[in-house]
């Protein structure tokens, strides 16, 4: 079999099967031959140069090694934040009540209203008193006339010296008489012990009252206290002055501050808590004894080390970030954390003030990986 194949100016090269092939000999291909040169074409020689490109390129990536953005370890002031829940108590809470039994001849009562220190807000019938009152001062002058005219006599020696002392015990009992019913008489006019507002009553003018009998309550609603609890480790972090915020489900989008005023004595030995007590301004009076109070405590600010969160990496509960050494090479530094605060967490041990350490590209490196460190604004790919 013979093929014969067309080339130029027209000639024909023809080959017979099985003949070697001679320079200036007809050329005759077989049709195998050909086939052989395709499939070799196709599927040896483009993937082999494929593969070959593909080495250089990894060749070339693997020297200049990964790339990587650096951070520096920043010392900053932060303070740290402590939350917390608590009742809220007017700063001064009572329940007005009679000292003494009598009717009600004077009525200054309003449910709700805001009276003065000292107002009058109820008067019991006093006659009796003031009449016993009236007497006790005659009787004062009665005794203080008899001492001056003792005083007199002891003088000329008409009386003993022990007259004269059992005449003046006699002026002090009178004077301390009255001192008394001057402080009975002040019972049957209740008024009002400081600047507040008075709650719901249910009294009516004549009306007949016991000892004891409550009327109303009187709260001071300029400030609120608050009591609460935190863990005895906080401790060091808290002192009175600091200042307190407040939010009440009644008015979620207004904070209310105060400071603390009191730090419990003892911790508690069954929970570990310590008592705190603090102090909430309260100008409009929107808050009420009674509400349920979240509570936000800003600690004392103090210096520390943070770096980004995203430069931490995890392996079961240790943390430890990438550094890079003189050869460019990765060494991975074990690490303490404290407080996370936005896009940046605390390091409380592991590393300086200043150190370098892997930012973005992190999950592509390993201990000992060869990194090449790009700017921030460059892709680390």
């Amino acid at each position: 079999m013979v093929d014969t194949l067309l080339i130029q100016d027209g000639a024909s090269l023809h080959l017979n099967k099985g003949e070697p092939f001679e320079r200036g000999a007809d050329l005759n291909y077989s049709h195998d031959f050909f086939q052989t040169v395709d499939f070799m074409r196709k599927h040896l020689i483009l993937p082999g140069l494929i593969c070959v490109l593909g080495l250089l390129v990894f060749q070339t990536a693997w020297g200049r090694g990964v790339a990587v953005t650096l951070a520096e370890v920043e010392a900053m002031t932060i303070s740290e934040r402590l939350y917390a829940t608590g009742s809220l108590q007017a700063r001064y809470s009572s329940e007005i009540r009679t000292q003494v039994s009598g009717r009600i001849t004077q009525l200054n009562l309003e449910d709700g209203q805001f009276v003065e220190a000292g107002d009058l807000l109820v008067q019991l019938d006093d006659r009796e008193p003031q009449a016993r009152l009236m007497q006790a001062e005659v009787n004062l002058r009665e005794a203080q006339r008899q001492l001056d005219r003792y005083q007199r006599l002891v003088a000329t020696q008409s009386i003993s010296q022990d007259q004269l002392d059992a005449q003046q015990a006699s002026v002090d009992t009178a004077r301390a008489q009255l001192q008394a019913l001057h402080a009975e008489i002040e019972h049957y006019a209740i008024k009002a012990p400081y600047s507040g507002f008075l709650g719901e009553h249910d009294l009516t003018p004549g009306m007949l009252l016991d000892a004891g009998q409550t009327l109303t309550t009187l709260d001071d609603l300029s400030q609120m206290r608050v009591d609460f609890s935190l863990s005895e480790r906080h401790l060091s972090r808290v002192a009175p002055g600091q200042q307190l915020l407040a939010k009440v489900a009644a008015w979620p989008d207004q904070e209310f501050r105060g400071e603390l005023t009191f730090l419990g004595t003892r911790i508690d030995s069954s929970t570990r808590n310590l008592q705190i007590r603090g102090r909430i301004n309260n100008p409009d009076q929107k808050l009420r004894p009674g509400m349920l109070a979240t509570l936000t405590l800003e600690t004392a600010p103090r210096m520390t080390l943070m770096v980004p969160a995203r430069s931490l990496s995890y392996e079961g509960s240790n943390k430890f970030v990438f550094m890079v050494n003189a050869d460019k090479q990765v060494v991975r530094r074990p690490v303490e954390v404290g407080l996370t605060r936005a896009t940046q967490i605390e390091i409380l041990s592991g590393l300086k003030a200043g150190d370098q350490i892997i930012d973005q590209g992190v999950v592509k490196v390993r201990e000992g990986t060869a990194v090449r460190i790009v700017d921030q604004q460059d892709d680390a790919s």
